[in-house]
């Protein structure tokens, strides 16, 4: 067996594999395996259900006053203003939500991993925004007829 022979067969078990593109090395420092993809990366937010479930009884319990509130004047508003209500208080409930878990996560994770989270709550503040928006035209918020 020459030399060269002896090169080729070598015990490449404990070799990690070279990072090539830099969305591979970030990933895999975040913890994620796996390398680049067409998809952006990012998480979903239901990867920070458990903690979501440990944010919604003091979310719940800060909010309580705001729904009791708004609870006792749906019972005098119109329909379209009421949900116009429950539009905003979804849209202010998911921004409590994630001002609490990246102030949860801010000193766990790297600035990559909190990037990933902070865009899936982006996008649903984005939506229920303009859900909230929509709801808010003058046409549909006629108030009720006097009779």
């Amino acid at each position: 067996m020459t030399k060269k022979d002896s090169d080729k067969i070598k015990n490449y078990s404990n070799v990690k594999p070279m990072q090539i593109d830099p969305l591979g090395e970030r990933l895999s420092r975040v913890g994620m395996t796996g390398g680049a993809s067409k998809k952006s990366s990012s998480l979903k937010i239901m990867d920070a259900k458990p903690l979501i479930k440990k944010l919604k009884s003091v979310i719940d319990k800060r909010r309580s006053d705001t729904r009791k509130y708004r609870k006792d004047r749906a019972k005098k508003d119109s329909p379209a203003l009421n949900r116009l209500n429950k539009a905003q208080e979804r849209l202010e409930t998911a921004d409590e939500f994630r001002a609490g878990v990246i102030g949860v996560m801010k000193k766990k994770l790297p600035k990559e991993g909190l990037k990933m989270i902070k865009e899936p709550f982006d996008r649903v503040l984005k939506s229920r925004s303009r859900i909230r928006t929509a709801l808010m035209s003058p046409d549909k918020l006629k108030g009720k007829k006097d009779n």
